[in-house]
């Protein structure tokens, strides 16, 4: 018999399977179709892992923990039943699929745990997997995960990360973060970037100042060109004329006295 896998740690498995199987959020597989193809990944037979003996129906350990793996996924928001013996993914499930692909069993010799530049991005591989130590009891497993601080950050080269009881679960976790993160990243890349606008430098404008001058535009007859006989307003502009100020007074026509400046 071949050691179990927790279903935390066959998550990314399933995640993968079920993102070989369904192409949309609305289908949905059943069980029996996920099974051999978990089988195929794991590299084992249904049975391999015996029976579960504190159930009634006596299911075997792979089926029972795949199972419970998809829980897992539903709380990622990745997974979603879909009726009674019948799973499927959500649009966020399926985009962590895509990324994930189909894992395979490291081969020490080919085994490349840098990120591999392909056509479409960057991939990147588990490498080897460290088998967990610590208890076998799920429960057990899930409390200790949840005192440990530095869980999901592992390091390939810390001696304390390989030694850990937690190893091989930590490091999936930790490979589940980079996907999420290649995931916001794609988001971003996809997103077109638009060019800043160009600010057109307007020319500043240049005002001229008239400057006030007592010259008139247009010469009037020096006959209406009479000293005010007292302050008075302006028949233009309507400001004060003072008293004995030259101004412009064609009585004849019978217009009221103005400024020399404002005859026009």
């Amino acid at each position: 018999m071949t050691n179990r896998i927790s279903p935390i740690d066959l998550k990314p498995t399933l995640l993968a399977v079920l993102g070989t199987l369904i192409a949309t959020p609305t289908e949905a597989v059943e069980i029996d179709d996920i099974m051999p193809l978990v089988c195929a990944e794991l590299g084992v037979e249904e049975d391999a892992w015996g029976v579960v003996e504190s159930q009634k129906s006596k299911p075997n350990w792979v089926r029972y923990n795949t199972i419970r793996a998809f829980r897992y996924l539903k709380e990622d928001g990745h997974g979603e039943p879909k009726g009674r013996g019948k799973y499927g993914l959500t649009l966020e499930g399926l985009e962590a699929a895509s990324l994930l692909k189909a894992p395979k069993k490291a081969d020490p010799e080919t085994e490349t745990k840098a990120p591999v530049e392909t056509e479409e991005g960057v991939s990147w591989a588990l490498g080897d997997i460290p088998e967990d130590t610590y208890h076998k009891d799920e429960s057990v497993r899930e409390v200790a995960i949840s005192k440990t601080p530095c869980f999901g950050y592992w390091a390939e080269r810390s001696p304390s990360c390989k030694s850990c009881p937690l190893a091989g679960s930590c490091k999936r976790t930790a490979f589940l973060a980079f996907v999420e993160i290649a995931e916001e990243l794609d988001t971003l890349i996809g997103k077109e970037i638009e060019p800043e606008p160009e600010i057109e430098e307007k020319a500043e404008e240049v005002v001229e100042i008239k400057k006030e001058t007592t010259e008139p535009t247009k010469t009037p007859d020096p006959s209406t060109v009479v000293p005010a006989p007292c302050e008075m307003a302006c028949s233009v502009c309507g400001k004060t004329i003072p008293a004995g100020e030259k101004v412009v007074w064609e009585v004849d026509k019978g217009k009221m006295p103005l400024h020399l400046a404002c005859y026009s």
